[in-house]
Parts: C-alpha cells; structure tokens; sequence
C-alpha cells in the first residue's frame, strides 16, 4: 500500500496493488490541504497514515492528522 498525496487536490490518497491493478481510495478529500509530509506506520500491528494538513481560514495555519487504516 503508497499513502501519496493528489498534487492536483491536495488530498491524501491509498493506492493498493493487486497483481497488475492498482486501486486508489481517497482518505482526505476534503477543502483543506491535505497530504504534505505523509507517513505511515504499522507499529504495534495497526496501521497508522499522518499527514499535515493547512487551512488558510484558521490560526495556526496548519495541523497534524493521524488516521488508522
């Protein structure tokens, strides 16, 4: 599995593969945006995905996200 960001969107994006097809699922799609410095973890058995994620209508700009997978 690729965790990447939609340079297009600026959303966060999985990409999984399964023989020669690739799936994508969109895990941010939101108006923010999402996706820069992406990491990912399967510490301690869960997966985990973080990312930063900017709004320009908040202060402080930006924030951390963490999901599970």
């Amino acid at each position: 599995m690729i965790a990447y960001q939609d340079g297009l969107k600026a959303d966060v994006s999985l990409a999984a593969k399964s023989g020669a097809t690739w799936t994508t699922n969109a895990v941010a799609a939101t108006p923010l945006l999402d996706g820069f410095s992406i990491a990912a973890t399967t510490g301690h058995g869960t997966p985990y995905v973080a990312w930063g994620a900017l709004d320009p209508s908040t202060t402080p700009l930006g924030s951390l996200v963490v999901q599970t997978r």
